[in-house]
């Protein structure tokens, strides 16, 4: 080989290298910036952990202390559909709950369906009117299922127990997680679920989460 040919092909070796190692120094100084300097998400995302929050217990307890009540909360002039009926007999048939109630505004719209045949009884089944909040601490609630998740956590601080959304399907007892001060669904890769909440009436986290409506979003879901 020729010494001019060998002094190029090294120094295109040695560029080779040098471009490597400048974008992998380039790389890690993105990451650096982006992840360890400089927050991701603004705080206001955040507001509801920016305070120092209170121990939480997650002991398990020998004996099973939140109260086995099921609630369903039902708000709007829609008549009981099927699923809810099915959802509600398997609350029923599986939890064996020592009452199972009902929360609408419009109880009438319950009383009134078709297929309030199916579920009316059902032994110690009760309706409880409640309002339909159209704010919360001073903002104005954008969607009705805003209002229903601000229902439940009211239901459950005032009475504890096991909410259930209308369309999930009890198949088992949810009795282990009564032994918890709150158990809440969250599923891999996926946002905290208030679909399911099992909770004493004086949760930490019933409270921590009706406060962090104080920073209510109503152009996010």
């Amino acid at each position: 080989m020729k010494l001019s040919s060998y002094i190029k092909t090294q120094l295109t070796i040695r560029h080779f290298y040098c471009l490597v190692a400048l974008a992998t120094i380039l790389g890690m100084a993105t990451y650096c910036v982006r992840y360890q300097i400089g927050p991701r998400y603004s705080v206001q995302s955040f507001y509801c952990w920016d305070r120092p929050v209170p121990q939480v217990s997650v002991e398990e307890h020998d004996v099973a202390f939140v109260p086995n009540i099921v609630h369903f909360v039902r708000l709007g002039d829609a008549p009981l559909s099927f699923i809810e009926v099915v959802s509600i007999r398997a609350a029923w048939l599986q939890q064996k709950p020592d009452s199972l109630m009902i929360h609408c505004n419009n109880c009438s719209a319950t009383t009134g369906s078709e297929n309030w045949k199916h579920i009316k009884d059902i032994p110690r089944l009760t309706l409880n009117y409640v309002e339909k909040p159209e704010t919360i601490f001073g903002t104005k609630l954008s969607w009705i299922q805003h209002a229903s998740d601000i229902v439940r956590i009211r239901v459950l601080r005032k009475y504890g127990g096991i909410y259930l959304d209308s369309d999930s399907y009890v198949v088992k007892s949810l009795d282990k997680y009564r032994r918890y001060e709150t158990a809440i669904g969250w599923p891999p890769g996926q946002y905290i679920g208030s679909q399911v909440i099992v909770a004493h009436k004086q949760s930490e986290f019933l409270r921590l989460y009706y406060e962090s409506y104080r920073k209510y979003r109503p152009d996010l879901w």
